[in-house]
């Protein structure tokens, strides 16, 4: 039975026969205190995901899941969702209203990360007390062991991500059902399926949780009463409600998209079983970094796959043999009434049945999927594989001891066992962080399209502020990407952290530049924005300063920019927007392709505002053809005056044709629902429409030659 079941009728004794002072000094001080394998376990926990933790991950999803956090916090909103997840729905808003803890303290994202650490710290921690409890003192530390040095586990505790805190509240989920199961108490009920609705808020693959749910329900119908299926129900509508109104204000957007039927067809494969061996394992196979320290330990670390695998599944097996194995009794017992009464009957067999399903339900319902899965899928399965990992372990050891003398060597093999999976496990995560924080990777193997820390971003910004400070320059310009544009936004624009006004633009066609009366500016250029480079080469004086390194890739490029050399204000404009310059297309060529390189000044300013951009999408059509190319310029912010060039690659022969240019101008910002004196934060776009852009004549296309 379990340490609970087995001790209740003794600790129960012991209470009636203490003194209240001995009951009350084991209040204020649990027994687990004075254990000391929790201290070592917490610090290993800590050492590995606090280690360095300004390095963290920093890319949109970051940025804007903290940045929603800060913005509801400064203009007073409540929170309706979070950020847009990859089948384009918008996530619940849980994640945000957590981020709001850091975001009250500061503006710095690497609070979020910090959050983040810190829950997975107390995840590992709620891992032993959880199995210490149920289980043993040995299958705790084991486990807890285990967690603390798993490689995905550290991974997902070092930054800022929805489904990373999975962990923490899965643990608090596992003990209000071992409550109502195990315990045999009531009052369970309401915290499990307020914990359930949480999880499911921040990743949906929570809703496998669901089955452990209905197994405890099964098991401990006694423990039910109706006031606690009412509060649940009312704690989960309360945290559900500001979604709510996002789905009735949206006409239910996100449930049509969920119930639309894909045309993809089901399948059956093995990247479940994969996915969730990698939850276990020491790296992701096969692993030919070479530069990595990790790769060195690849010798040390080879078996510890296969070995997991091999203990995991006997930790399944004797969860699903020993809930499921009927108890021993008089002839007759076995029938499947009398069956399931002695089920129910013991907590322990009860308990390692919930165990099971909370481990089997994702790995057999994600076997059959028609859209892709990922690896964070399985942070659902986190800790409850290593729990079983180390009963099975403790159990094992267990047995042999009761065998006598001769099996004392058998025991003591299983501790050398778990002890080398425990070195072994930190030899290699340890390495894996030092090689995450020194920038042994590669940065498109670790994120799509490529991978950023914050450090490295924050330097960056940091080394163009300080040599706009040094050369008394006015204004910085930087390049960003579909990997760059939100962080560099979210830092540029919220951290307060930099003295000089920054301009930032997709660099994809698009180049910003200084207007010729306010002299040379700062040009920062993203790691792989070589378009940016070869328009500066062509159409303006650069010069290169520094390289801002970056960890994992390439570095960024810092130039000091003089303005292009004016050019002549031709008879064309858009009023009030563009002014072309130059009644000609200048040919371009860039990677081996011909392009045509147009030059306009900005007419109008705007100031840079929280999660806004500006776009001029521009249409080339050659004239007499059919030939067409479009082009689109995104920025933060204007200033009038400043120059740009929007290339178009137009298709081959038509380089020299005369073209015609028609353009349209589209504004972005945060979406907020307003409804008397509430205001709901989304994490939708308030979008205009695109505004065709025309002459002061009235004219929707101006002409110039190439």
């Amino acid at each position: 039975m379990s340490s609970v079941a087995q001790k209740g009728s003794a600790s129960r004794a012991g209470d009636e026969a203490q003194p209240p002072r001995g009951r009350w000094r084991r209040i204020v001080l649990p027994s687990w205190l004075l254990c000391w394998e929790i201290y070592l376990i917490v610090a290993v926990a800590a050492l590995l995901r606090l280690y360095q933790i300004n390095r963290t991950e920093f890319d949109g999803d970051q940025a804007v899941i903290f940045g929603m956090a800060r913005y509801a916090l400064q203009h007073g909103l409540l929170v309706a969702t979070s950020n847009y997840a990859s089948i384009h729905i918008l996530n619940p808003p849980a994640i945000i209203y957590l981020l709001m803890v850091p975001a009250a303290i500061s503006a710095d994202p690497v609070g979020a990360a910090v959050l983040t650490a810190l829950c997975a710290i107390a995840a590992v921690l709620l891992c032993y007390l959880f199995v210490r409890r149920y289980y043993g003192r040995l299958a705790g530390a084991i486990a807890a062991f285990i967690f603390a040095t798993a490689s995905r586990a550290v991974f997902y505790s070092r930054f800022s991500w929805q489904q990373n805190l999975l962990p923490l509240f899965v643990m608090l989920f596992m003990f209000a059902l071992f409550r109502g199961v195990v315990e045999r108490r009531k009052g369970w009920l309401a915290p499990a399926l307020f914990l359930l609705g949480l999880s499911i808020q921040l990743h949906a693959t929570a809703a496998f949780l669901v089955v452990p749910l209905a197994i405890a329900l099964l098991l401990a119908p006694h423990t039910l009463r109706w006031r606690d299926l009412g509060l649940g129900i009312v704690l989960v509508l309360i945290i559900y409600a500001p979604y709510i109104v996002w789905e009735i204000a949206s006409h239910f957007s996100d449930v049509n998209i969920l119930l639309a039927p894909t045309k993809k067809q089901s399948q059956i494969d093995d990247w479940a079983l994969y996915y969730y061996q990698l939850m276990i394992s020491p790296y992701e196979e096969p692993f030919t970094n070479r530069s990595a320290i990790l790769y060195r330990f690849i010798p040390v670390l080879f078996w510890l796959r296969d070995t997991m695998t091999a203990l995991f599944i006997g930790g399944g097996l004797l969860a699903l043999v020993s809930s499921l194995w009927p108890a021993k009794g008089k002839a007759g017992e076995n029938d499947k009434r009398r069956w399931w009464r002695n089920l129910r009957a013991d907590p322990y067999r009860c308990g390692l049945l919930i165990l099971f399903g909370w481990q089997i339900t994702p790995l057999l319902a994600l076997s059959r999927h028609a859209l892709p899965i990922y690896p964070h899928y399985f942070i659902i399965i986190m800790p409850g594989c290593f729990i079983l990992i180390g009963l099975f372990i403790a159990k094992l050891a267990g047995w042999f001891r009761r065998r006598g003398t001769w099996a004392e060597v058998v025991r003591c093999a299983f501790f050398t066992l778990a002890a080398a999976i425990i070195v072994a496990q930190l030899l290699g995560t340890s390495a894996d962080v030092l090689d995450t924080v020194r920038g042994h990777f590669h940065d498109h193997d670790r994120s799509n399209p490529y991978y950023n820390d914050l450090a490295s971003l924050r330097h960056a910004l940091a080394a163009a502020d300080q040599l706009a400070l040094e050369h008394h320059l006015s204004r910085i310009y930087v390049t960003t990407d579909v990997a760059t544009a939100q962080a560099l936004s979210y830092l540029a624009t919220e951290t307060r952290d930099f003295h000089t006004p920054m301009t930032l633009f997709d660099a994809t066609s698009c180049l910003v530049l200084p207007a010729p009366s306010d002299g040379p500016a700062v040009l920062l250029v993203g790691p792989y924005s070589n378009f940016s480079d070869a328009l500066l080469a062509h159409f303006t004086k650069a010069t290169l300063v520094s390289e801002p390194p970056r960890l994992g890739g390439a570095p960024f490029r810092l130039y000091i920019v003089d303005p292009p050399a004016p050019q002549p204000v031709a008879q064309g404009a858009f009023a009030g927007n563009l002014q072309l310059l130059g009644a000609h297309a200048q040919p371009f060529s860039f990677a081996s392709a011909p392009w045509t390189v147009t030059r306009w000044s900005l007419l109008r300013s705007a100031a840079p505002d929280y999660e806004t951009t500006y776009s001029y999408r521009l249409t080339a059509t050659v004239a007499g053809s059919r030939a067409r190319a479009q082009s689109q310029c995104v920025l933060d912010s204007m200033r009038a005056g400043d120059e740009l060039l929007i290339a178009f690659r137009l298709p081959g022969g038509h380089g020299s044709a005369s073209l015609g240019i028609s353009a349209q101008f589209e504004a972005s910002k945060p979406y907020t629902l307003s409804y008397g004196p509430l205001a709901f934060e989304t994490g939708a776009y308030r979008r205009s429409r695109w505004m065709t852009l025309v002459t002061a004549g009235g004219e929707k296309i101006l002409h110039l030659v190439s």
